[in-house]
């Protein structure tokens, strides 16, 4: 994976959570040696976690929060299986008046993304101290959310 080119302050790729699509908590997740397998409801994908070096992922930055971090996208079945549930999520089609995700198209181009590692420290200010090494260092980025 390599790293995409940074631009700051680009934010046209930003990640949606199961807070703002509630249905997404109900995706059940298997992993064995070559793929993942995602099951929603009656809906099922398996997508391969093997590495070909023949054929290249498309990378970009994506926004969390304040920061950005190096997303490789899992591919075109994946996607098209995560906006259906997006696309069934009535939380999703909701919001501030002025500010609905579907008139504004927000939720319009779901992707499933996996981190590229790399070895760059998480921002301080997201890091407590507890979570800091013994050392004082801060861990590196990833895309957990605690």
């Amino acid at each position: 994976c390599h790293p995409a080119p940074r631009w700051p302050g680009d934010t046209r790729h930003r990640f949606l959570t199961q807070r703002q699509c509630p249905s997404f908590a109900t995706i059940m997740a298997k992993l064995d040696e070559d793929s993942l397998v995602l099951e929603c409801g009656d809906q099922s994908i398996q997508i391969s976690t093997e590495v070909d070096t023949d054929t290249k992922r498309r990378t970009f930055d994506a926004g969390i929060w304040d920061d950005q971090v190096t997303v490789e996208d899992m591919g075109d079945e994946a996607a098209k299986f995560l906006q259906a549930i997006v696309d069934a999520d009535e939380a999703c089609k909701s919001g501030d008046e002025g500010d609905s995700p579907a008139s504004s198209g927000m939720f319009q181009k779901v992707r499933l993304v996996e981190h590229c590692i790399n070895d760059r420290e998480a921002p301080s200010k997201f890091v407590p101290s507890s979570a800091q090494t013994w050392l004082g260092k801060s861990p590196q980025v990833s895309l957990t959310d605690g």
